[in-house]
């Protein structure tokens, strides 16, 4: 719901943000259409009538700006990253797997993505919210380590220092 950067004190961002996350209870959404944002993010679009995701996401943003944190400027946008394509300074493959040259062009992904057809609607509900560290390891794709779960419309225990690899792709 909110890309934090570099976090120094996670304890103060979960202090902050465990309270909403009981009060938010449970939301149910349904996975979309696809998407991309430029050239190199390709999503899958989050519907959620009731508005609880929207109202959750800018009550995090609001508690995080005393944090020392910016606040987000543009409009919310429900969405899960799917992949991100990278440049060919940081290993781009082509389909089929040859490697572009460096300084070559990645692929340009948007028409390919938008020209498909959409996916059948997924209907799914969200019952914790889960802080990520992301870890950089060049020229790998980043790792995502779950830090800590937030039950959603409970006050349940914080899952500290859960170091599985959740994720190997290059998304938050």
């Amino acid at each position: 719901l909110k890309f934090l950067g570099h976090v120094p004190d996670p304890a103060r961002v979960l202090a902050a943000v465990r309270p909403l996350c009981a009060a938010a209870g449970p939301i149910d959404l349904r996975l979309g259409g696809l998407g991309t944002f430029g050239t190199r993010v390709i999503w899958a679009g989050l519907d959620e009538p009731s508005g609880a995701l929207k109202g959750l996401a800018d009550a995090i943003d609001r508690a995080c700006i005393p944090l020392g944190f910016k606040g987000e400027d543009r409009p919310y946008s429900a969405h899960i990253t799917l992949a991100r394509v990278r440049d060919a300074g940081r290993g781009t493959r082509r389909a089929g797997g040859s490697a572009l040259k460096k300084g070559g062009k990645p692929p340009e992904v948007g028409p390919t993505v938008t020209a498909a057809p959409p996916p059948a609607p997924l209907p799914f509900t969200a019952r914790d919210l889960v802080l990520f560290e992301s870890r950089l390891s060049p020229p790998r794709p980043a790792i995502y380590i779950a830090q800590a779960h937030l039950p959603l419309g409970a006050t349940g225990p914080v899952d500290r220092g859960d170091t599985r690899q959740d994720s190997r792709a290059d998304t938050p």
